[in-house]
């Protein structure tokens, strides 16, 4: 059995499009093959020498590069590293047979085999030292093994299987890969404790998996009718296909622990392209996205998206656009839901505030599936005051006694607050003016009241799902608004924290774009932990990406997004909505999301 640099179908490095990119070869190389990289930035692979050998290397942070072989080698594929440095791949013999081998840190190299090997292939290495791969027995027939740090081999092969391929192994020691039966192939994952399941995207007639991340979510890419797509597999089981927009094949090699997912692709003239990003399997927009058309719709089903929640009420106002919004999502076979910004001004009642809502689905409530509830601050309320503080125009706090005063005349406000007036008249205020705009919020125990009126007024519509909560459980959102409802008998709400979780993280990740994003980018409900034991203790979708954190957009005046990031107003950044996805214009914007796919069935 020759070794060679195995290219197990399409895997891709993706590079954010604003990272420096260099090269790099080991001394006398004539080609060089980058396979794995870790998280101190310490890279392996293997790479030819003019004798056409192929061997080891491992280049370290700083950029020295180390060349290896294993003792009696002719021929050494490095594939994976894990943090402790520690590198597992392959190399033949001069009987021409393949053993897998682990390099240490310091450079020892182990060679193994599984019992009756006649070749062995070492394809993933955990940060505890466990290796994942298969092996050849003498019948020529492959098996899965895992190999653990203390040199133990097991083999295992699913139910059936007449060849398995373990390729990826994550930090608790599940695995996956693929198999065949008579039927065909078949992604696997087997968990710690050695139980295997099966599984296959819905219509699929060939499914291969390659990488498991350490929430368990898993990613590689199948064969159906079509042609060949991406996928994703939560820790629940839930599976999502996706294509990069203008796709005729998708191959998915890697998923990192916040659920970014590298391969590559194949367009319409034959050109194979890398590609990063994230999976989520659903898109909420508003008013501000604008008229949606068929053919972003159908960009946005490729790219793995099944779901689609539209604002049909912002606080204050409808969204005009929102059932020609649903429509076109059902039309194009999308699940649909909808949300509601609640407001907490007197004069807004909850049965006015989803009466207009409900006015603004019109006809697609036929089709919804749920409505959401964004339990949020949305216009104005709850602002404080801030001495010496510079506020623009139209800039909105909330005074002692409730009342929103809004800012007619820019300035500077003075050291001390101002005796407010509360008549619909105005106030000076250093060098600004205030207008009363006769909008009171409503006290805390009323709040609560209001909240649990519009979730009495939504289920009246019997929808098949109901209600759905959107905020960030107890922690800014909801405990400025209800005080932590649910997490005393003294400010009880039981009945709401039952109800399904639409969760905001507030958190800054990176995206396949290089650029900082507000969310959690996180393709699944995991990692997520409970709020408390009186609060809500699973989630039903999460909020993977509301915007760019975009440092161009600072903020003087406190605002909602104050709240859900928790940064100060001096340092505070606008999350602006996704752009230019799906073939949307520049000036739409979108939120991605993802949820448990029971919630829009």
């Amino acid at each position: 059995m020759k070794v060679r640099r195995l290219v197990p179908f399409l895997f891709a490095a993706a590079i954010p499009v604003s990272a420096q990119l260099y090269s790099f070869d080991p001394t006398g190389s004539t080609e060089t093959y980058a396979e794995s990289i870790n998280p101190s930035g310490a890279i392996t692979g293997c790479y030819y020498d003019a004798n056409a050998v192929l061997h080891g290397f491992v280049r370290d942070a700083q950029g020295n590069i180390t060349s290896f072989d294993p003792t009696g080698s002719t021929g050494t594929n490095a594939y994976s590293i894990n943090a402790g440095g520690a590198i597992a791949g392959v190399y033949e013999d001069a009987a021409y047979m393949v053993h897998g081998f682990v390099r240490d840190a310091q450079g020892n190299i182990a060679s193994f085999d599984p019992t009756g090997s006649t070749g062995t292939f070492a394809q993933s290495i955990n940060a505890s030292g466990a290796i994942a791969g298969w092996y050849y027995d003498a019948h020529a027939e492959p098996h899965g093994f895992v190999r653990d740090a203390q040199g133990n081999i097991a083999s295992f092969d699913p139910a059936r299987s007449t060849a398995t391929y373990a390729y990826g192994v994550n930090a608790s020691g599940a695995i996956t890969g693929f198999y065949e039966d008579a039927i065909g192939q078949h992604g696997f994952v087997r968990d710690p404790q050695g139980n295997i399941a099966s599984f296959d995207p819905a219509g699929s007639t060939a499914t291969y998996a390659y990488g498991i991340n350490a929430s368990g979510a898993i990613t590689g890419f199948y064969e159906d009718a079509i042609g060949q797509h991406g996928f994703v597999r939560d820790p629940q089981a839930n599976i999502n296909s996706f294509a990069p927009p203008g796709s005729t094949g998708t191959s998915a090699g890697s998923i990192n622990a916040s659920g970014a997912i590298t391969g590559s692709y194949t367009d319409a003239t034959g050109v194979t392209h890398g590609f990063a990003g994230r999976v989520p399997n659903t898109i909420d927009i508003s008013k501000y996205t604008g008229a949606v058309s068929e053919t972003v719709w159908q960009n946005a089903q490729q790219a793995g998206v099944a779901n689609v929640i539209v604002q049909a009420w912002g606080g204050g106002s409808q969204n005009s656009l929102a059932e020609a919004q649903l429509l076109g999502a059902q039309s194009s076979g999308l699940n649909t839901g909808a949300y509601i910004l609640l407001s907490y001004f007197s004069k807004d009642s909850a049965a006015y505030q989803v009466g207009k809502a409900i006015d603004a689905i019109g006809s697609a409530i036929t089709d919804l599936k749920f409505i959401a509830l964004d339990v949020e601050i949305c216009c104005g309320e709850f602002t404080s005051w801030r001495a010496s503080t510079s506020y623009a125009k139209n800039s909105v706090i909330m005074d002692p006694a409730n009342h929103i005063q809004e800012v007619t005349t820019a300035g500077t406000s003075g050291p001390t607050a101002p005796a407010w007036n509360d008549k619909g008249g105005t106030t000076a205020d250093g060098t600004v003016v205030w207008q009363d705009t006769g909008a009171v919020v409503i006290n805390q125990a009323d709040r609560i009241a209001r909240i649990s009126a519009a979730v009495s007024a939504i289920q009246a519509y019997g929808l098949p799902h109901g209600v759905v909560i959107y905020t960030d459980g107890p922690n800014k959102n909801w405990q400025t608004i209800t005080g932590n409802c649910g997490t005393s008998s003294a400010n009880n709400c039981s009945s709401l924290i039952a109800l399904p979780l639409w969760d905001v993280e507030p958190k800054a990740f990176y995206g396949g774009d290089g650029l900082l994003h507000c969310g959690d980018g996180i393709a699944g409900l995991v990692p997520f932990t409970p709020y408390s034991s009186n609060t809500w203790q699973a989630r039903s979708g999460n909020q993977y990406d509301f915007g760019l954190y975009n440092p161009a957009d600072s903020i003087v005046a406190p605002s909602w997004d104050e709240y859900e990031l928790g940064l100060a107003p001096a340092a505070k950044r606008a999350c602006s909505g996704e752009t230019n996805l799906f073939g949307l214009p520049a000036s739409s914007t979108l939120d991605l999301d993802y949820f448990d796919p029971t919630l829009f069935q």
